[in-house]
């Protein structure tokens, strides 16, 4: 078992650090999976490529281009995509599921274990009544034959997900939790998209640190 768990852990962090060659639309770049290797790669090879590079941020994805060539070509240089887990949210599942979600897949905070807290009191119960005013739920719970109380189920709640590269601050959201009348859970995305725009934030304040002086001697554009 110990053996088992040492060749997982090395294998995550080799994949953290795998580099491959891959093909995009007939043109060959260098894919990353961390914002680390990509700088030190735009760091190296920098001199090889026509400059300005070009260096292209979404929430998920950075991808880099060389300038024009004299036919007005670009290169494709490198691309780095963050390994952030494939969460499940706008789908109900049963409580448990959603705290081993809770637990693996957001950053610990006060929120974060209110919540599991909460969810871990409502499977736990024997008898449970449910009412919803459409904006927030309240649930009766009745332990045993006697032990009755109500858990004020808070519409709206703060947390923050594992969304973009593990280099840079994560997004704070905000989600709708929501119970339905089998005791399955969710959580609905509720900033509308917001998340995204903070991430690509994030990731820019990154790499203009770590590139700075490239930035300063306008041998690399990051936008």
């Amino acid at each position: 078992m110990l053996k088992e768990a040492i060749e997982k852990i090395q294998e995550l962090v080799e994949s953290r650090n795998k580099v491959q060659t891959i093909d995009i639309e007939g043109t060959t770049c260098m894919d990353f999976c961390n914002l680390e290797m990509l700088i030190e790669n735009i760091k190296t090879e920098l001199d090889d490529h026509n400059l300005p590079l070009r260096v292209l941020v979404k929430e998920r994805e950075v991808n880099v281009y060389s300038s024009y060539d004299r036919y007005k070509d670009r290169e494709h240089i490198f691309r780095s995509t963050a390994q952030a887990p494939n969460i499940e949210f706008n789908q109900y599942m049963s409580v448990e599921a959603m705290i081993i979600m809770l637990q693996t897949n957001f950053a610990e905070s006060e929120n974060r274990n209110n919540l599991i807290q909460l969810i871990s009191r409502i499977s736990s119960e024997n008898k449970i009544e449910m009412t919803d005013d459409g904006m927030g739920q309240r649930v009766a719970v009745t332990q045993g034959v006697s032990v009755k109380g109500t858990i004020a189920v808070p519409p709206l709640v703060k947390l923050i997900p594992f969304r973009t590269f593990y280099e840079v601050v994560q997004p704070e959201q905000m989600f709708l939790f929501r119970i339905d009348k089998n005791m399955n859970v969710a959580l609905f995305d509720a900033d509308g998209g917001a998340w995204k725009a903070s991430c690509q934030l994030e990731i820019k304040k990154y790499l203009i640190d770590y590139l700075y002086a490239e930035i300063e001697d306008r041998k690399v554009i990051v936008g």
